[in-house]
């Protein structure tokens, strides 16, 4: 995910940072597409980073644009256009994927208690990574 991330900060400098011809620019980004269909997420991550940061004044466009985008994206993953991962169309990704509106409808922007955040998170990754690699190792023993 994280090669993905820098691919998609790539496309970010060259929409809003370059200063070349817009047919150079659209060819990078195709360029950076590519690249990234052979990594965790594929197209994904891209074209979320390049709709938020196009609507980014204006979060009811930002909802919109990321939903149809979303669905765009899941269609042709399941059509087979796109590569995309394997439990992408199978399981529960595309609801967590679909509830992002959601999440940003309620998203006030402010910042919530210190332990509630982020060293909640801090701790609880590493401790429910070590669960389930717990859990596999005894029940599939």
């Amino acid at each position: 995910v994280l090669f993905n991330f820098v691919l998609a900060l790539f496309a970010l400098g060259v929409v809003y940072k370059t200063t070349l011809h817009d047919l150079i620019k659209i060819l990078m980004i195709i360029l950076l597409l590519f690249f990234s269909m052979f990594m965790d997420w594929g197209i994904f991550i891209i074209c979320f980073t390049l709709v938020f940061a196009k609507y980014r004044a204006n979060r009811n466009q930002q909802m919109i644009a990321y939903t149809i985008v979303s669905m765009g994206l899941l269609l042709l993953v399941d059509l087979g256009v796109v590569q995309g991962l394997p439990t992408l169309v199978l399981q529960w990704m595309p609801i967590g994927i679909l509830l992002v509106p959601v999440v940003l409808y309620f998203c006030n922007y402010q910042a919530g208690p210190r332990w509630g955040g982020r060293y909640f998170f801090y701790c609880y990754y590493p401790v429910h990574m070590f669960l389930i690699a717990l859990f596999a190792f005894v029940w599939l023993r």
